[in-house]
């Protein structure tokens, strides 16, 4: 959640977690169920501030443009990440 106030701080709105499909996150960041029985047993819910347990990503870092998204917003967005 450090990287949302971050980006925050800079007028970048980012959104973390698996987006409501958790199966695609499980399969995007390779994890098994072992990792996610680990999930849950540090108590992972939907929602939560918990984006990595035992050295694994609980899920991704998204970014959408929109139709009154700009150039000026992409140049933001790609000065930020660097």
């Amino acid at each position: 959640e450090e990287g949302v106030e971050l980006a925050a701080a800079e007028g970048i709105s980012l959104r973390t977690g698996a987006f409501c499909n958790p199966g695609a996150a499980q399969e995007l960041l390779r994890l098994d169920q072992a990792d996610l029985d680990s999930f849950l047993e540090e108590g992972k819910v939907c929602g939560d501030d918990k984006c990595v347990i035992g050295g694994k990503p609980t899920g991704a870092v998204r970014v959408s443009f929109g139709y009154m998204s700009s150039r000026a917003d992409a140049a933001a967005l790609l000065r930020f990440l660097s």
